[in-house]
């Protein structure tokens, strides 16, 4: 076990793709020494300072997989459930938890019932959330027949697909585009008047208007909030990039998805590869049908419908 969980410490160490991550802990005050967890959006992020020991591919399949095996619950052969990591409640967005029941039959034997529900529902009951139960093989056949539906597609009308889903991303994308731009002029417009502030801090000190110790002061609260502009905006940079790659990904999927035509059992390394999440609604009433709504994410393209 501490084997594990130090290999596991390994693989979410930014340092081996050549990133410096810091300020994750600080002190409570200059008289309470203790320590304390910063939130994770308040670190300060440089990429690139170092040459990385891994590459970029082997870190984010390494990360994907860690993500999706993170706390796996098992089944009665202690092995890892089928789709562990990968389900979450579409209401509460907790992660959906696996139980397995002993039900009496009516002939007196005894069998599994394996099913999935909402893992804040489980934790604090009905006042956190609903059930959102459902049985795993329920799941089994939706995943089986729409893997295999999307892969006969693909086979068939690869070209319209591709051009469906380009589409769909870069609309999608529009409003996140917008956004990050807005970011990046708000950003660029700090710089200069932080520059501004840092040249008047110095002439100030100079003229003798204001003390040293008052002059670093403000010096060092300038350059941190400079540096962490300089994050900010690389990792900007590095969004719009990937916003780039639209085209790239959508054919990584239908690589990926075609490969799928034949199948007719699922297995876990499978689900690893092609899905992203899965969001289980809860069942409701449609004309005076029981229905519910689950949504499939797959990787590269997202949910397709």
């Amino acid at each position: 076990m501490k084997l594990l969980t130090a290999v596991t410490q390994l693989l979410r160490n930014e340092a081996y793709i050549g990133n410096m991550v810091q300020h994750k802990k600080e002190i409570f005050s200059y008289k309470d020494r203790r320590m304390t967890a910063v939130p994770k959006d308040e670190w300060i992020r440089v990429e690139n300072t170092h040459e990385p020991i891994i590459s970029m591919d082997v870190w984010e399949q390494c990360r994907l997989i860690d993500k999706a095996q993170s706390r796996p619950r098992q089944n009665s052969m202690k092995e890892t459930s089928l789709f562990s990591g990968l389900l979450c409640c579409a209401d509460c967005g907790f992660a959906m938890r696996y139980q397995i029941e002993r039900r009496r039959l009516k002939n007196g034997a005894t069998a599994l019932y394996e099913k999935y529900l909402c893992g804040s529902y489980s934790r604090s009951g009905r006042t956190a959330c609903s059930t959102h139960s459902i049985p795993l093989g329920v799941l089994y056949e939706l995943l089986l027949n729409d893997i295999w539906a999307k892969a006969k597609e693909v086979c068939y009308h690869e070209k319209e697909i591709a051009q469906r889903l380009m589409e769909r991303r870069q609309k999608q994308g529009q409003a996140e585009l917008s956004a990050i731009q807005k970011s990046m002029r708000s950003l660029e417009k700090r710089a200069a008047e932080l520059d501004r502030l840092i040249r008047s801090a110095y002439e100030d000190k100079v003229n003798g208007s204001i003390p040293g110790e008052l002059c670093a002061e403000l010096l060092g609260g300038y350059q941190k909030e400079r540096t962490e502009n300089a994050a900010k905006w690389r990792e900007l940079e590095a969004r719009l990039a990937e916003m780039q790659t639209v085209k790239n990904e959508v054919q990584e999927w239908i690589s990926l998805i075609r490969q799928y035509q034949d199948i007719d059992t699922l297995d876990r390394e499978m689900l690893l590869r092609l899905i992203d999440k899965i969001e289980v609604g809860e069942v409701h009433i449609e004309d005076g049908q029981k229905v519910r709504d689950i949504k499939i994410h797959y990787k590269f393209v997202g949910y397709i419908g």
